[in-house]
């Protein structure tokens, strides 16, 4: 066995016992489902689920496609399932009680965001259940939105000051016009946009 495969055994190795998994005469007993089997599907619906229960700001997210699925034997029963998937944002709120499949996705004028996730899911009598995920947002780039719709809003920072006077003097207005007593105050700011129009920026 040659150098570079000696570190990668030994490096997968260090990770199998610390996740509790099983390695045979030193070679890890990793087996790869196809990313259309029904047990893979079923797990990475699983993950979006736990992702969305777990994502307490913002918009829920939905199942794009998955990358990759491994299987391994974990001691003392079960399987532990290792999956890469790509999630991408979709239009209802994390409070909306919509199931996010039925949710419709962001387009690319309004600036979608994607997310690649690896989650870790145990098996157990049939029963997935997520032990641990990590996931890296991004939205697409103002540069790839332009191309296909110039003058479409583009994401801004949640903390641009200007846009926070936006959000501040359009609560403020909105409730002027509420009948009294009534009042909203704001919960969270989830996305702001600037859109170019004519000699100013408008603020979504």
């Amino acid at each position: 066995m040659n150098t570079v495969g000696v570190v990668l055994v030994l490096s997968l190795s260090l990770c199998a016992r610390a996740a509790g998994l099983h390695l045979t005469a030193g070679v890890p007993n990793v087996r790869h489902l196809p990313c259309d089997s029904t047990d893979a599907e079923e797990a990475a619906q699983v993950a979006v689920d736990h992702i969305n229960t777990q994502h307490h700001h913002g918009y829920k997210y939905t199942l794009n496609q998955i990358d990759d699925i491994k299987v391994l034997n974990r001691l003392p029963f079960g399987e532990t399932y290792i999956l890469e998937v790509d999630l991408l944002e979709t239009k209802c709120h994390v409070l909306d009680p919509t199931p996010a499949e039925n949710c419709t996705v962001r387009s690319l004028p309004e600036t979608k965001v994607e997310g690649d996730c690896d989650v870790a899911l145990m098996k157990v009598d049939g029963v997935f259940t997520v032990s641990s995920f990590r996931c890296k947002t991004s939205p697409d780039s103002a540069e790839d939105v332009a191309k296909i719709c110039v003058g479409c809003p583009h994401l801004i920072p949640l903390n641009d000051s200007v846009g926070q006077q936006a959000i501040t003097k359009s609560l403020h207005k909105f409730n002027v016009e509420l009948p009294e007593p009534e009042e909203f105050a704001l919960l969270e700011v989830s996305r702001v946009a600037g859109q170019v129009h004519c000699t100013h920026v408008l603020y979504i």
